[in-house]
């Protein structure tokens, strides 16, 4: 029974160490990483929305399409290589503008998750970003008066 006890206590040890190196873990990352991942992800969402408007409204397939806009300084991050910004920021390539043009205008908080930080949790949304730029071009579609044809 001794041993059972000393092995529960090394046990309990171990997982109460493990909860204070995973919060002291978490809190080491906000605070080194959070403002920088905030502003990769302004940058992402601002690439991403740039890139729809260059080509008729399409979702980027890739970190690659983005890479024109990086380069040109868009990602709103200084001192980052390409693939560090990567490894920080997440966009789902996987989606296309259809299911998050229809998922922008339904009520409530943002229903898509398509770029966040990949090590902290931000204050910053990227992607009500991307719901007010489908509901800015619905919009501004709406508010084109249109041609009648004369005769």
């Amino acid at each position: 029974m001794q041993v059972f006890r000393a092995g529960v206590k090394v046990f309990s040890f171990a997982v109460a160490s493990s909860f204070v190196l995973y919060i002291a873990r978490f809190v080491y990352l906000q605070y080194e990483y959070e403002m920088d991942d905030e502003f990769a992800q302004w940058g992402a969402a601002d690439m991403v929305t740039l890139y729809m408007d260059n080509h008729n409204g399409e979702w980027p397939r890739s970190w690659d399409d983005l890479r024109e806009f990086y380069d040109d300084g868009r990602s709103r991050i200084g001192g980052w290589s390409f693939e560090k910004y990567q490894s920080r920021v997440f966009i789902d390539f996987a989606v296309t503008a259809k299911e998050l043009q229809e998922l922008s205008f339904r009520p409530g908080p943002v229903g898509f998750n398509v770029i966040h930080a990949r090590l902290t949790y931000t204050v910053y949304n990227p992607n009500e970003t991307i719901r007010q730029y489908f509901q800015e071009k619905k919009q501004a579609h709406a508010e084109q008066p249109s041609v009648e044809a004369t005769d």
